[in-house]
């Protein structure tokens, strides 16, 4: 196979555009890096995968060819390979691992407006940083969580909340990721009234309130949502109209926690 050493091939400048969310968006693809990932999604999802593209150095290329006959895929995955001048211009690491993945973003987890909670789930308002997005993800992940509202935050699918999450399988079919406007809060709100007896019940985050680990929760009659803001600007008086009982972390020595750390907190504290 012919190793691509232009910046001006087609598919170089293509995988070089992802780069960018309006790019990510219009063209429905984004990226993820390195083997241990794609060895971990494959593995996971075999040919149900949304890959298109790898772009792939010497260092990885045979065990990639490798994986992708153990898991058969190669025929749906186009493996690009590249010199380790190009991997250098399409990746986003300081130090890249030889390998960038081209995957599909998730269509189905665009703007809904009739997306309705069924389980306790987090409201993100304007979370600009992606390793705290990501981490977010991941500790949500891991607390059995599924339904995630992002309201002004960073986009979901950059490369580097794929970072931080460290499991594009989770990324892709596990969380339900929803980037809505504000007042689509009320609209889900009032939607759950119509399916069951219980309703929702938003809880904001702020320096003063109930203790998290005081608050009682009735899990019979409500389906709790998190809501939780950045650590520099908060949650907004919009997002705030709509919040039902405020909690408080009890602190000492500072005044705030990282929102990625915060929100991992609430997040366990809720688990039904």
């Amino acid at each position: 196979m012919e190793i691509i050493k232009s910046r001006q091939n087609e598919k170089v400048k293509a995988v070089r555009a992802l780069h960018n969310k309006k790019e990510r968006v219009e063209f429905g693809m984004t990226f993820f890096e390195g083997f241990k990932l794609l060895n971990e999604y494959v593995r996971a999802v075999g040919t149900k995968h949304r890959l298109r593209q790898v772009f792939v150095t010497k260092k990885h290329f045979d065990s990639v060819v490798e994986l992708f006959k153990e898991t058969g895929v190669s025929a749906s995955v186009e493996l690009v390979h590249v010199s380790t001048d190009i991997m250098s211009y399409i990746s986003l690491q300081a130090s890249p691992d030889g390998v960038v993945c081209v995957i599909e973003r998730p269509s189905e987890h665009k703007s809904q407006s009739d997306a309705t909670p069924t389980g306790t789930f987090l409201v993100l308002d304007r979370i600009s940083d992606p390793g705290n997005l990501g981490t977010i993800f991941r500790t949500s992940v891991a607390a059995g969580y599924e339904g995630i509202y992002l309201i002004g935050c960073t986009d979901p699918y950059s490369p580097k909340v794929f970072q931080a999450v460290m499991n594009v399988e989770a990324m892709m079919d596990v969380l339900r990721i929803y980037e809505i406007e504000a007042s689509v809060l009320g609209e889900i709100k009032n939607a759950l009234r119509e399916f069951g007896r219980r309703h929702i019940r938003l809880v904001r985050a702020d320096l003063v309130g109930t203790s998290v680990f005081d608050y009682k929760k009735d899990y019979e009659k409500y389906i709790y949502g998190i809501v939780v803001g950045s650590e520099s600007h908060g949650i907004s008086e919009e997002v705030c109209a709509f919040c039902d009982d405020v909690v408080t972390i009890p602190m000492k020595q500072v005044e705030s926690l990282n929102a990625a750390i915060a929100a991992g907190i609430l997040i366990f504290c809720f688990i039904n």
